[in-house]
């Protein structure tokens, strides 16, 4: 909804880098391409005031963030509850970011308090701008990579395609939800 709040003209095009707005939660756009190991624990992040949950949530997050199993399913948080209690501390499941990358991001996402991810996690987002530019040809690219585990990236191409009269998509091979972490140099061709 960036749109919405900038004078008109300010944006010359738009490239979208993986996953779904959730702007789009529970539209059926997002509903058709999520996978279902969000949803897992993602109503629960949503909803509760628990810290403890939340550093559940914070750590399934960041696990399916570096994840290229697409094979992931709706016991994914029950899952990495049960390995992190026992000792895992997944390091070896994706070898295209490192242990020091990961950590980083979870550190970052450690840092804010439940009431911030509530606050992403349920913003009301109007999009009418939006969409109002997608038929008027202003130009999007859509950049997902193959292994994404938060949404399949040819069902969401195909809710793009028929919105956007000016739309173009490229799938990254060898890279999930953070293409841009694990596959840098196709990313950015």
């Amino acid at each position: 909804d960036i749109a919405a709040h900038l004078p008109e003209g300010t944006l010359i095009g738009c490239v979208g880098l993986a996953g779904v707005p959730f702007q789009l939660l529970g539209h059926p756009a997002f509903e058709a391409s999520r996978r279902p190991a969000l949803g897992s624990y993602l109503m629960k992040w949503t909803l509760t005031n628990d810290p403890t949950v939340v550093q559940q949530c914070q750590l399934a997050f960041n696990r399916q963030l570096f994840s290229h199993d697409l094979s992931l399913g709706d016991n994914f948080f029950d899952d990495t509850v049960k390995k992190a209690t026992d000792g895992k501390d997944f390091v070896d499941e994706n070898p295209y970011a490192t242990y020091g990358m990961r950590m980083t991001l979870a550190g970052i996402a450690a840092s804010m308090p439940p009431r911030v991810h509530r606050a992403v996690l349920s913003r009301k987002a109007d999009s009418a701008k939006a969409m109002q530019l997608a038929k008027e040809g202003f130009p999007f690219l859509y950049v997902h990579g193959v292994n994404d585990t938060f949404a399949n990236g040819d069902k969401f191409v195909e809710f793009l395609e028929a919105h956007f009269t000016n739309f173009g998509s490229e799938m990254i091979e060898n890279a999930g939800h953070v293409l841009f972490i694990e596959n840098p140099k196709a990313t950015m061709a």
